[in-house]
């Protein structure tokens, strides 16, 4: 059976495996608009730029269970294992990556630095009232 080449970028229009070749798709699509967003980062306020880049997180495991599903081979034995592995490696490589954020600010820091960037934000939304604030403590 032939897999048409817009079956990699358009999920679900695989004549062979639909749900599983669909799922691989999504992971490209993904794994794209991350790279792209990537070349165009100057042209994309940061906001924007992270909002599509944070999607390469959710792409690797999409990518691992078409991997897994889709293929025979994967499914048991040797290449299983390696693909459990894997999949271990990144859970342990991501719990110690969020530990290690949550470190680097103590916990009873944390309030404050958030309260003092929402303070920060209403400022930005109220100029003048921020400064006519700023006038009364001088």
């Amino acid at each position: 059976m032939s897999i048409p080449i817009t079956s990699a970028v358009i999920p679900l229009t695989s004549p062979y495996e639909r749900l599983w070749l669909g799922i691989g798709a999504v992971s490209f699509d993904l794994m794209l608009a991350a790279a792209v967003t990537s070349l165009l980062r100057r042209h994309l306020s940061r906001r924007a730029w992270r909002a599509v880049h944070l999607t390469a997180y959710v792409s690797w495991p999409v990518a691992w269970v078409h991997s897994v599903f889709s293929s025979g081979d994967l499914q048991h034995g040797l290449l299983f294992f390696l693909a459990i592995a894997c999949a271990l490696a990144v859970v342990a490589a991501a719990l110690w990556r969020v530990s290690a954020a949550a470190r680097d600010v103590p916990r009873a820091e944390r309030v404050g630095l958030l309260m003092a960037a929402v303070h920060r934000k209403d400022r930005r939304h109220q100029p003048g009232k921020a400064r006519q604030g700023e006038r009364m403590l001088s």
